[in-house]
Protein backbone atom coordinates (compact mmCIF):
# COMPACT_ATOMS: atom_id res chain seq x y z
CA UNK A 1 0.00 0.00 0.00
CA UNK A 2 1.27 3.45 -0.88
CA UNK A 3 1.71 6.22 1.88
CA UNK A 4 -1.37 7.75 1.15
CA UNK A 5 -3.40 4.15 1.08
CA UNK A 6 -2.89 3.71 5.12
CA UNK A 7 -3.48 5.70 8.16
CA UNK A 8 -0.22 6.27 9.54
CA UNK A 9 0.84 8.14 12.91
CA UNK A 10 3.67 10.62 12.29
CA UNK A 11 5.73 10.72 15.39
CA UNK A 12 5.45 14.56 16.49
CA UNK A 13 9.21 16.15 17.87
CA UNK A 14 9.45 16.18 21.84
CA UNK A 15 7.63 19.00 23.66
CA UNK A 16 9.77 21.38 26.27
CA UNK A 17 8.11 19.40 29.17
CA UNK A 18 8.86 15.66 27.86
CA UNK A 19 13.04 17.36 26.71
CA UNK A 20 12.58 18.29 30.84
CA UNK A 21 11.87 15.10 31.73
CA UNK A 22 13.70 13.06 29.82
CA UNK A 23 17.03 15.23 30.82
CA UNK A 24 15.72 14.89 34.27
CA UNK A 25 15.81 11.01 33.89
CA UNK A 26 19.30 11.24 33.42
CA UNK A 27 20.77 13.62 35.87
CA UNK A 28 18.48 11.89 38.86
CA UNK A 29 20.93 8.44 38.07
CA UNK A 30 23.88 10.45 37.55
CA UNK A 31 23.90 13.02 41.05
CA UNK A 32 23.69 10.35 43.11
CA UNK A 33 25.88 8.42 41.42
CA UNK A 34 28.66 11.31 41.46
CA UNK A 35 27.48 11.98 45.16
CA UNK A 36 28.50 8.31 45.80
CA UNK A 37 31.83 8.54 44.77
CA UNK A 38 32.69 11.81 46.31
CA UNK A 39 31.68 10.57 49.32
CA UNK A 40 33.19 7.03 49.53
CA UNK A 41 36.37 9.14 48.31
CA UNK A 42 36.21 11.15 51.50
CA UNK A 43 35.71 8.64 54.15
CA UNK A 44 38.68 6.68 52.17
CA UNK A 45 37.12 3.37 51.07
CA UNK A 46 38.96 0.18 50.66
CA UNK A 47 39.10 -2.02 47.38
CA UNK A 48 36.10 -3.77 47.98
CA UNK A 49 33.54 -1.03 48.88
CA UNK A 50 35.14 0.47 45.27
CA UNK A 51 34.28 -2.74 43.43
CA UNK A 52 30.68 -2.40 45.04
CA UNK A 53 29.84 0.88 44.12
CA UNK A 54 31.32 0.17 40.95
CA UNK A 55 29.11 -2.64 40.09
CA UNK A 56 26.27 -0.91 41.59
CA UNK A 57 26.61 2.54 39.41
CA UNK A 58 27.68 0.88 36.39
CA UNK A 59 24.34 -1.03 36.34
CA UNK A 60 22.04 1.67 37.59
CA UNK A 61 24.29 3.67 34.74
CA UNK A 62 22.83 0.91 32.42
CA UNK A 63 19.18 0.76 33.25
CA UNK A 64 19.33 4.84 32.73
CA UNK A 65 20.94 4.56 29.18
CA UNK A 66 18.47 1.81 27.80
CA UNK A 67 15.01 3.33 29.20
CA UNK A 68 16.50 6.25 27.63
CA UNK A 69 17.88 5.41 24.21
CA UNK A 70 19.58 8.07 21.92
CA UNK A 71 22.73 9.22 21.59
CA UNK A 72 23.03 8.21 25.52
CA UNK A 73 23.44 4.54 24.19
CA UNK A 74 26.38 5.72 21.87
CA UNK A 75 27.83 6.98 25.25
CA UNK A 76 27.55 3.91 26.85
CA UNK A 77 29.44 2.33 24.26
CA UNK A 78 31.55 4.82 24.09
CA UNK A 79 32.62 3.85 27.64
CA UNK A 80 32.69 0.18 27.33
CA UNK A 81 35.59 0.28 24.96
CA UNK A 82 37.70 2.28 27.09
CA UNK A 83 38.92 -0.29 29.24
CA UNK A 84 41.76 1.66 30.40
CA UNK A 85 40.08 4.13 31.36
CA UNK A 86 36.91 3.14 33.19
CA UNK A 87 36.70 0.28 35.94
CA UNK A 88 36.18 -3.23 34.51
CA UNK A 89 32.93 -3.60 36.13
CA UNK A 90 31.41 -0.82 33.81
CA UNK A 91 33.33 -2.06 30.51
CA UNK A 92 31.53 -5.53 31.66
CA UNK A 93 28.02 -4.32 32.27
CA UNK A 94 28.05 -1.48 28.98
CA UNK A 95 29.79 -4.03 26.60
CA UNK A 96 26.48 -6.25 25.63
CA UNK A 97 24.21 -2.81 25.45
CA UNK A 98 23.40 -2.52 21.58
CA UNK A 99 21.81 0.25 19.90
CA UNK A 100 18.98 -2.39 19.20
CA UNK A 101 16.12 0.12 19.11
CA UNK A 102 12.88 -1.25 18.59
CA UNK A 103 12.61 -0.68 14.69
CA UNK A 104 9.48 1.63 13.63
CA UNK A 105 6.23 -0.15 12.76
CA UNK A 106 6.45 -1.59 9.06
CA UNK A 107 3.64 1.26 7.80
CA UNK A 108 5.75 3.73 9.02
CA UNK A 109 9.05 3.06 7.47
CA UNK A 110 6.98 2.55 4.05
CA UNK A 111 5.44 5.89 4.22
CA UNK A 112 8.95 7.77 4.83
CA UNK A 113 10.29 5.60 2.30
CA UNK A 114 7.55 6.88 -0.43
CA UNK A 115 7.26 10.02 1.03
CA UNK A 116 10.98 11.23 1.26
CA UNK A 117 12.53 9.53 -0.97
CA UNK A 118 9.99 8.24 -4.25
CA UNK A 119 8.48 11.33 -3.93
CA UNK A 120 4.88 9.82 -3.17
CA UNK A 121 5.49 6.82 -5.14
CA UNK A 122 4.15 3.24 -4.26
CA UNK A 123 7.62 0.95 -3.20
CA UNK A 124 6.59 -1.21 -5.41
CA UNK A 125 6.89 1.17 -8.56
CA UNK A 126 10.84 1.30 -7.68
CA UNK A 127 11.57 -2.18 -5.83
CA UNK A 128 10.47 -5.93 -6.86
CA UNK A 129 11.57 -6.97 -3.00
CA UNK A 130 11.02 -4.18 0.03
CA UNK A 131 11.60 -6.14 3.64
CA UNK A 132 9.51 -4.81 6.10
CA UNK A 133 11.74 -6.49 9.03
CA UNK A 134 15.17 -4.30 8.75
CA UNK A 135 17.76 -6.00 8.65
CA UNK A 136 19.53 -2.74 11.67
CA UNK A 137 17.69 -0.71 13.44
CA UNK A 138 19.01 1.73 15.40
CA UNK A 139 18.16 5.47 17.53
CA UNK A 140 18.85 7.57 14.39
CA UNK A 141 17.80 5.53 11.06
CA UNK A 142 16.75 1.57 10.58
CA UNK A 143 17.86 -0.27 7.20
CA UNK A 144 16.00 -2.72 4.97
CA UNK A 145 17.37 -4.86 2.52
CA UNK A 146 15.72 -4.20 -1.22
CA UNK A 147 16.23 -5.06 -5.12
CA UNK A 148 16.21 -2.19 -7.52
CA UNK A 149 12.72 -3.31 -9.90
CA UNK A 150 14.82 -1.81 -13.11
CA UNK A 151 17.89 -3.69 -13.03
CA UNK A 152 17.92 -6.10 -9.88
CA UNK A 153 20.60 -4.73 -7.72
CA UNK A 154 20.24 -5.84 -4.29
CA UNK A 155 20.51 -2.69 -2.18
CA UNK A 156 19.90 -1.01 1.02
CA UNK A 157 17.42 1.61 2.23
CA UNK A 158 18.58 3.78 5.14
CA UNK A 159 15.57 5.29 7.05
CA UNK A 160 15.45 7.93 9.34
CA UNK A 161 13.50 7.94 12.29
CA UNK A 162 11.06 10.68 12.05
CA UNK A 163 11.01 13.47 15.06
CA UNK A 164 14.26 12.15 16.45
CA UNK A 165 16.78 15.11 15.87
CA UNK A 166 15.66 17.45 18.92
CA UNK A 167 15.89 14.80 20.54
CA UNK A 168 19.19 13.37 19.99
CA UNK A 169 20.58 16.94 20.10
CA UNK A 170 19.61 17.56 23.23
CA UNK A 171 21.20 14.27 24.61
CA UNK A 172 24.37 15.83 23.79
CA UNK A 173 24.09 18.62 25.60
CA UNK A 174 23.05 16.47 28.99
CA UNK A 175 26.49 14.35 28.67
CA UNK A 176 28.51 17.64 27.24
CA UNK A 177 27.29 19.44 30.30
CA UNK A 178 28.24 16.47 32.53
CA UNK A 179 31.50 15.99 31.19
CA UNK A 180 32.39 19.84 31.39
CA UNK A 181 32.13 19.70 35.20
CA UNK A 182 35.70 20.74 36.89
CA UNK A 183 35.59 17.56 38.76
CA UNK A 184 35.08 15.18 36.10
CA UNK A 185 37.19 16.93 33.55
CA UNK A 186 40.20 16.46 35.91
CA UNK A 187 38.95 12.87 36.69
CA UNK A 188 40.09 11.62 33.18
CA UNK A 189 43.55 12.20 31.16
CA UNK A 190 40.97 12.65 27.98
CA UNK A 191 39.19 15.54 28.15
CA UNK A 192 35.57 14.11 27.43
CA UNK A 193 33.88 17.74 27.24
CA UNK A 194 35.78 18.25 24.11
CA UNK A 195 35.17 14.81 23.04
CA UNK A 196 31.40 15.26 23.10
CA UNK A 197 31.49 18.75 22.17
CA UNK A 198 32.55 17.99 18.66
CA UNK A 199 30.61 14.51 18.64
CA UNK A 200 27.80 17.34 18.85
CA UNK A 201 28.72 19.40 16.30
CA UNK A 202 29.04 16.38 13.98
CA UNK A 203 25.94 15.36 15.17
CA UNK A 204 23.74 17.66 13.67
CA UNK A 205 25.36 16.77 10.28
CA UNK A 206 24.38 12.97 10.77
CA UNK A 207 20.53 14.18 10.17
CA UNK A 208 21.43 15.29 6.76
CA UNK A 209 21.23 11.91 4.32
CA UNK A 210 22.38 14.05 1.35
CA UNK A 211 25.44 15.10 2.80
CA UNK A 212 25.99 11.64 4.25
CA UNK A 213 25.63 10.08 0.50
CA UNK A 214 28.23 12.63 -0.60
CA UNK A 215 30.43 11.72 1.97
CA UNK A 216 30.05 8.38 1.27
CA UNK A 217 30.48 8.80 -2.75
CA UNK A 218 33.93 11.47 -1.83
CA UNK A 219 35.70 8.93 0.24
CA UNK A 220 34.87 5.73 -2.21
CA UNK A 221 36.16 8.12 -5.41
CA UNK A 222 39.48 8.88 -2.87
CA UNK A 223 40.13 5.49 -1.82
CA UNK A 224 39.62 3.97 -5.45
CA UNK A 225 41.85 5.77 -6.96
CA UNK A 226 44.81 4.74 -5.05
CA UNK A 227 47.31 2.72 -7.30
CA UNK A 228 45.92 -0.65 -5.75
CA UNK A 229 42.20 0.56 -5.51
CA UNK A 230 40.73 0.62 -2.10
CA UNK A 231 41.61 -1.23 0.55
CA UNK A 232 38.48 -1.52 2.04
CA UNK A 233 34.80 -1.90 0.56
CA UNK A 234 32.64 1.64 0.45
CA UNK A 235 29.09 0.99 -1.13
CA UNK A 236 28.26 2.94 -3.97
CA UNK A 237 25.01 5.57 -3.84
CA UNK A 238 22.66 4.33 -6.02
CA UNK A 239 21.39 7.53 -8.25
CA UNK A 240 18.56 9.00 -7.76
CA UNK A 241 17.22 7.60 -4.36
CA UNK A 242 18.85 10.20 -2.35
CA UNK A 243 16.84 12.36 -0.14
CA UNK A 244 17.59 14.26 3.00
CA UNK A 245 15.69 11.86 5.70
CA UNK A 246 15.99 8.25 3.48
CA UNK A 247 18.61 6.59 0.56
CA UNK A 248 19.67 4.14 -0.73
CA UNK A 249 22.81 1.84 -1.27
CA UNK A 250 25.14 -1.17 -2.45
CA UNK A 251 23.83 -4.01 -0.17
CA UNK A 252 26.98 -5.24 1.78
CA UNK A 253 27.60 -8.44 2.57
CA UNK A 254 28.86 -9.65 5.76
CA UNK A 255 28.68 -9.15 9.70
CA UNK A 256 29.28 -6.18 12.34
CA UNK A 257 33.05 -6.50 13.13
CA UNK A 258 31.42 -7.23 16.86
CA UNK A 259 29.79 -10.27 15.67
CA UNK A 260 32.58 -11.49 13.68
CA UNK A 261 34.21 -14.28 15.77
CA UNK A 262 30.79 -15.88 16.37
CA UNK A 263 30.52 -16.31 12.44
CA UNK A 264 34.10 -18.15 12.42
CA UNK A 265 33.50 -20.76 15.66
CA UNK A 266 35.38 -23.49 13.37
CA UNK A 267 38.44 -21.43 13.24
CA UNK A 268 41.88 -22.26 14.17
CA UNK A 269 43.89 -19.88 15.88
CA UNK A 270 45.95 -19.42 13.29
CA UNK A 271 42.95 -18.54 11.02
CA UNK A 272 41.82 -15.74 13.26
CA UNK A 273 45.52 -14.21 13.29
CA UNK A 274 45.31 -14.34 9.90
CA UNK A 275 41.73 -12.78 9.69
CA UNK A 276 42.32 -10.21 12.29
CA UNK A 277 45.96 -9.01 10.26
CA UNK A 278 44.26 -8.55 7.05
CA UNK A 279 41.55 -6.32 8.68
CA UNK A 280 43.97 -4.70 10.79
CA UNK A 281 46.09 -4.14 7.30
CA UNK A 282 42.93 -3.05 5.59
CA UNK A 283 41.64 -0.37 7.94
CA UNK A 284 44.98 0.98 8.73
CA UNK A 285 45.83 1.58 5.06
CA UNK A 286 42.20 2.99 4.62
CA UNK A 287 42.30 5.53 7.66
CA UNK A 288 45.78 6.36 6.55
CA UNK A 289 45.25 7.30 2.65
CA UNK A 290 42.11 9.34 4.32
CA UNK A 291 43.41 10.79 6.65
CA UNK A 292 46.57 11.75 5.24
CA UNK A 293 46.46 12.01 1.42
CA UNK A 294 42.64 13.55 1.23
CA UNK A 295 41.88 14.89 4.51
CA UNK A 296 38.64 13.91 4.56
CA UNK A 297 37.63 10.66 6.35
CA UNK A 298 35.13 8.71 8.05
CA UNK A 299 34.61 10.37 11.94
CA UNK A 300 32.72 7.32 13.78
CA UNK A 301 34.89 4.66 13.13
CA UNK A 302 33.01 2.24 16.06
CA UNK A 303 32.73 -2.08 15.43
CA UNK A 304 29.05 -1.94 14.59
CA UNK A 305 29.96 0.35 11.45
CA UNK A 306 32.84 -2.47 9.99
CA UNK A 307 31.24 -4.90 8.57
CA UNK A 308 33.37 -8.47 7.60
CA UNK A 309 33.28 -11.03 5.50
CA UNK A 310 34.10 -14.10 7.01
CA UNK A 311 34.18 -16.06 3.97
CA UNK A 312 36.01 -13.74 1.65
CA UNK A 313 38.28 -11.31 3.90
CA UNK A 314 35.98 -8.27 2.75
CA UNK A 315 36.21 -5.55 4.74
CA UNK A 316 33.12 -2.87 4.43
CA UNK A 317 33.07 0.83 5.77
CA UNK A 318 29.05 2.02 6.73
CA UNK A 319 27.55 4.81 7.60
CA UNK A 320 29.29 7.59 6.93
CA UNK A 321 26.86 10.40 8.66
CA UNK A 322 29.94 11.87 10.99
CA UNK A 323 33.27 12.77 8.71
CA UNK A 324 35.99 15.05 9.72
CA UNK A 325 37.85 17.45 7.05
CA UNK A 326 41.34 18.37 8.28
CA UNK A 327 42.93 22.01 7.09
CA UNK A 328 45.86 21.92 4.78
CA UNK A 329 48.16 22.79 7.44
CA UNK A 330 46.65 20.30 9.88
CA UNK A 331 46.70 17.15 7.71
CA UNK A 332 50.43 18.01 6.69
CA UNK A 333 51.55 18.38 10.15
CA UNK A 334 49.77 14.87 10.90
CA UNK A 335 52.44 13.60 7.92
CA UNK A 336 55.20 15.64 9.26
CA UNK A 337 54.72 13.71 12.78
CA UNK A 338 53.91 10.12 11.23
CA UNK A 339 57.43 10.14 9.32
CA UNK A 340 59.18 11.89 12.54
CA UNK A 341 58.13 9.08 14.94
CA UNK A 342 58.08 6.47 12.97
CA UNK A 343 62.10 6.66 11.79
CA UNK A 344 62.69 6.86 15.64
CA UNK A 345 65.54 4.04 17.16
CA UNK A 346 64.24 2.02 19.39
CA UNK A 347 66.45 3.40 22.13
CA UNK A 348 64.69 5.91 23.78
CA UNK A 349 67.86 7.62 24.85
CA UNK A 350 68.36 8.57 21.48
CA UNK A 351 64.75 9.51 20.49
CA UNK A 352 64.35 13.36 18.88
CA UNK A 353 61.92 14.53 21.58
CA UNK A 354 62.89 18.30 20.90
CA UNK A 355 61.50 17.91 17.07
CA UNK A 356 58.76 15.44 18.15
CA UNK A 357 57.40 17.93 20.29
CA UNK A 358 57.69 20.79 17.84
CA UNK A 359 55.72 19.17 15.83
CA UNK A 360 53.16 17.85 17.69
CA UNK A 361 52.61 21.57 18.78
CA UNK A 362 52.35 22.93 15.11
CA UNK A 363 49.53 20.82 15.00
CA UNK A 364 47.52 22.70 17.84
CA UNK A 365 48.31 19.93 21.26
CA UNK A 366 49.21 21.84 23.86
CA UNK A 367 51.09 20.92 27.56
CA UNK A 368 50.52 21.66 30.80
CA UNK A 369 53.01 24.25 32.61
CA UNK A 370 56.29 22.45 33.46
CA UNK A 371 56.03 19.45 31.03
CA UNK A 372 59.15 18.99 29.62
CA UNK A 373 59.95 17.84 25.43
CA UNK A 374 59.70 14.16 26.37
CA UNK A 375 56.21 14.60 27.55
CA UNK A 376 55.51 15.48 23.83
CA UNK A 377 57.28 12.94 21.99
CA UNK A 378 55.61 10.41 24.65
CA UNK A 379 52.39 11.83 23.47
CA UNK A 380 52.97 11.16 19.90
CA UNK A 381 54.61 8.00 20.12
CA UNK A 382 51.54 6.94 22.60
CA UNK A 383 48.99 8.53 19.89
CA UNK A 384 50.91 6.68 16.93
CA UNK A 385 52.85 3.76 17.79
CA UNK A 386 52.85 0.72 20.40
CA UNK A 387 56.09 0.49 22.16
CA UNK A 388 55.78 -0.77 25.45
CA UNK A 389 58.24 1.85 27.13
CA UNK A 390 57.94 5.71 26.15
CA UNK A 391 60.55 8.64 26.83
CA UNK A 392 61.10 9.94 30.05
CA UNK A 393 59.81 7.56 31.94
CA UNK A 394 56.34 7.57 30.63
CA UNK A 395 53.53 4.85 30.22
CA UNK A 396 51.60 3.88 27.61
CA UNK A 397 48.75 3.20 30.06
CA UNK A 398 46.14 6.13 30.32
CA UNK A 399 45.23 5.70 33.87
CA UNK A 400 49.02 5.25 35.09
CA UNK A 401 50.10 8.16 36.73
CA UNK A 402 53.10 8.51 34.47
CA UNK A 403 50.62 8.48 31.51
CA UNK A 404 51.85 11.04 28.71
CA UNK A 405 47.77 12.15 28.49
CA UNK A 406 48.28 13.91 32.15
CA UNK A 407 50.81 16.36 30.21
CA UNK A 408 48.07 17.51 27.81
CA UNK A 409 46.83 20.50 28.47
CA UNK A 410 44.45 21.06 25.70
CA UNK A 411 43.90 18.84 22.55
CA UNK A 412 42.75 20.29 19.30
CA UNK A 413 39.02 19.53 18.55
CA UNK A 414 39.41 18.60 14.92
CA UNK A 415 42.36 16.41 16.48
CA UNK A 416 39.59 14.24 18.29
CA UNK A 417 38.55 12.36 15.45
CA UNK A 418 41.89 11.32 14.17
CA UNK A 419 42.42 9.82 17.77
CA UNK A 420 39.11 7.90 17.13
CA UNK A 421 40.62 6.35 14.51
CA UNK A 422 43.64 5.91 16.28
CA UNK A 423 41.95 3.95 19.68
CA UNK A 424 40.32 1.59 17.01
CA UNK A 425 43.09 0.57 15.86
CA UNK A 426 45.22 0.25 18.78
CA UNK A 427 41.81 -1.34 19.99
CA UNK A 428 42.38 -4.66 17.38
CA UNK A 429 46.06 -4.38 17.95
CA UNK A 430 45.45 -5.33 21.87
CA UNK A 431 42.86 -7.74 20.85
CA UNK A 432 44.84 -9.58 18.25
CA UNK A 433 48.60 -9.23 20.92
CA UNK A 434 50.51 -8.08 18.23
CA UNK A 435 52.66 -5.40 17.74
CA UNK A 436 51.72 -2.87 15.03
CA UNK A 437 53.16 0.64 14.69
CA UNK A 438 50.42 2.68 13.44
CA UNK A 439 53.34 4.94 12.80
CA UNK A 440 55.42 2.85 10.72
CA UNK A 441 52.53 1.63 8.52
CA UNK A 442 51.40 5.25 7.93
CA UNK A 443 54.64 6.68 6.80
CA UNK A 444 54.55 5.41 3.09
CA UNK A 445 51.25 7.72 2.81
CA UNK A 446 52.87 10.61 5.26
CA UNK A 447 55.72 10.72 2.64
CA UNK A 448 53.58 10.32 -0.20
CA UNK A 449 51.18 13.42 1.05
CA UNK A 450 54.13 15.60 1.87
CA UNK A 451 55.82 15.02 -1.62
CA UNK A 452 52.40 15.71 -2.96
CA UNK A 453 52.39 19.09 -1.19
CA UNK A 454 55.70 19.77 -1.83
CA UNK A 455 56.89 19.71 1.32
CA UNK A 456 60.02 17.85 0.67
CA UNK A 457 62.14 18.80 4.05
CA UNK A 458 65.86 18.08 5.02
CA UNK A 459 65.86 15.38 7.55
CA UNK A 460 62.60 14.43 7.32
CA UNK A 461 62.14 12.91 3.76
CA UNK A 462 64.69 11.56 1.10
CA UNK A 463 66.37 14.81 -0.68
CA UNK A 464 64.40 15.76 -4.07
CA UNK A 465 67.23 17.80 -5.05
CA UNK A 466 68.15 17.56 -9.15
CA UNK A 467 71.68 16.08 -7.92
CA UNK A 468 69.91 13.45 -5.57
CA UNK A 469 66.88 12.20 -7.99
CA UNK A 470 68.12 13.73 -11.99
CA UNK A 471 66.87 16.85 -13.09
CA UNK A 472 64.03 15.16 -15.16
CA UNK A 473 62.60 13.21 -12.41
CA UNK A 474 63.50 16.19 -10.16
CA UNK A 475 61.00 18.34 -12.22
CA UNK A 476 58.42 15.73 -12.16
CA UNK A 477 58.11 15.05 -8.54
CA UNK A 478 58.45 18.99 -7.32
CA UNK A 479 56.31 20.41 -9.95
CA UNK A 480 54.11 18.05 -11.81
CA UNK A 481 53.17 15.49 -9.15
CA UNK A 482 51.67 18.07 -7.01
CA UNK A 483 49.67 19.60 -9.57
CA UNK A 484 48.20 16.11 -10.86
CA UNK A 485 47.57 15.07 -7.24
CA UNK A 486 46.18 18.49 -6.49
CA UNK A 487 43.73 18.08 -10.24
CA UNK A 488 42.80 14.91 -8.80
CA UNK A 489 41.70 15.88 -5.80
CA UNK A 490 39.48 18.87 -7.40
CA UNK A 491 38.07 16.05 -9.86
CA UNK A 492 37.10 13.27 -6.82
CA UNK A 493 35.09 16.42 -5.04
CA UNK A 494 34.01 17.77 -8.22
CA UNK A 495 32.31 13.84 -9.54
CA UNK A 496 30.99 13.78 -5.28
CA UNK A 497 29.00 17.38 -6.09
CA UNK A 498 27.84 16.21 -9.68
CA UNK A 499 26.59 13.06 -8.27
CA UNK A 500 24.79 14.67 -5.73
CA UNK A 501 23.32 17.04 -7.89
CA UNK A 502 22.10 14.44 -10.31
CA UNK A 503 20.80 12.48 -7.65
CA UNK A 504 18.03 15.39 -7.26
CA UNK A 505 17.19 15.85 -10.85
CA UNK A 506 13.85 14.88 -12.14
CA UNK A 507 13.75 11.36 -13.49
CA UNK A 508 13.48 12.55 -17.23
CA UNK A 509 16.52 15.02 -16.99
CA UNK A 510 18.78 11.91 -15.42
CA UNK A 511 17.82 9.86 -18.05
CA UNK A 512 18.84 12.31 -20.66
CA UNK A 513 22.08 13.07 -19.11
CA UNK A 514 22.79 9.27 -18.36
Amino acid sequence: AGAGEVEVTWPEPLTAAERVARAARFWATMVPILAAYKLLELRGGDEAQWDALHARSAASIRGALEALQGFYIKSGQLVATRVDLFPPAFAKELATMTDGVAPMPAKLARAVVERELLGGRRIEEVFSEFDEAPVGSASVAQVHRAVLRESGQQVAVKVQRPAVEPKMLADVSNLTALFGQPALREAFPVDYYVVFSELGKQLEREFDFETEAQSQERIRSALLAGPSGSPVAVPAVCEGLVAPRCFAMEFANGVPLSRAAEEMPSASEAERQLFGRRLLGALTQAFGRMILLEGFFHGDPHPGNIFVDPKTGEVTLLDFGQTKELSEETRLGLARLVVLVAEQPEDLEQVDTVAIRTLIESIGVQFVEGADDTAGAAAAMWLFDSRPELPGGYSPSELDAKSPALAVASFPREMVFVGRSSVLIRGITAALGVNWSLAKEWAPIARQALVTDQERRAGIIPDASPSAAGPLNWLSTRLLAPLLAALRRTAAAARALAAAALRRAPLPLRRLLL
